[in-house]
């Protein structure tokens, strides 16, 4: 009789952080072409283009914006696209749970998540989970 193996997603897996040697993030860093005059470089654009938005508080610590500089192998004006992005969908995000209003008792009786009923402007839907022991039926399904 075959043994049957659970789904990998259904693991209790446990990911220890470990840090890349220097060789290896030299050899991404290179692959992304981030240098020390692209870092530099970005990161002036990224800030002057941020402090040039007026409706926008932004950010402009330096391993925050090195994340969407990356993201875009140092190409400035796609970062800085994204950067709006991204402060578009807080903005969003912010905008929707001003209007939403649940009482807690209401929200804790709720069985593992539910949506909200206010839709973004894209229609997109914002869901909530709750973080508790899922019963293995439950995981069984939505593994699949």
């Amino acid at each position: 009789m075959d043994e049957v193996k659970p789904d990998i997603c259904c693991q209790n897996t446990r990911f220890d952080a470990t840090k890349p040697d220097l060789p290896t993030i030299e050899d991404i860093q290179k692959d992304n072409g981030e240098t020390e005059e692209t870092r530099i470089c970005g990161l002036e654009t990224l800030r002057q283009k941020l402090k040039e938005l007026e409706d926008i508080e932004a950010c402009l610590d330096e391993e925050f914006l090195l994340r969407f500089l990356r993201v875009e192998s140092f190409d400035s004006l796609r970062a800085f696209q994204r950067l709006k992005n991204f402060y578009d969908m807080q903005e969003e995000m912010l905008e929707m749970f001003k209007h939403c209003s649940i009482d807690a008792s209401v929200v804790q009786s709720m069985p593992y998540f539910w949506a909200l009923p206010y839709r973004p402007k894209n229609n997109s839907a914002l869901l909530v989970v709750t973080m508790e022991i899922l019963p293995d039926a439950y995981k069984r399904n939505s593994c699949r």
